[in-house]
């Protein structure tokens, strides 16, 4: 019985970090890594506005900012928890 050799270009077996970070280049990773930082830094800028056209009674530009923050902080919340699974398991 004839077996055959193994795959030069199949990726080794071991952790999912490890065959994760040899198929991305570094800067996709490098932009993973700082992608939920700026949503987060956006959502806060954002919902500080929204609050402070509160305190001039501008409703509906602080219902502007506070959607637009709520719809950022999800983005940072989705992109942190996406990073995580991915790097973490």
């Amino acid at each position: 019985m004839t077996s055959m050799p193994p795959n030069p270009n199949a990726p080794a077996p071991g952790p999912v970090r490890q065959r994760l970070a040899s198929r991305l280049p570094v800067w996709q990773i490098v932009i993973s890594l700082i992608r939920p930082v700026l949503w987060t830094g956006a959502a806060v800028i954002i919902l500080v506005g929204g609050v402070l056209e509160l305190t001039i009674d501008n409703v509906p530009g602080a219902i502007v900012c506070l959607v637009v923050g709520g719809f950022s902080a999800w983005m940072a919340y989705r992109r942190c928890t996406r990073w995580a699974r991915r790097f973490l398991s």
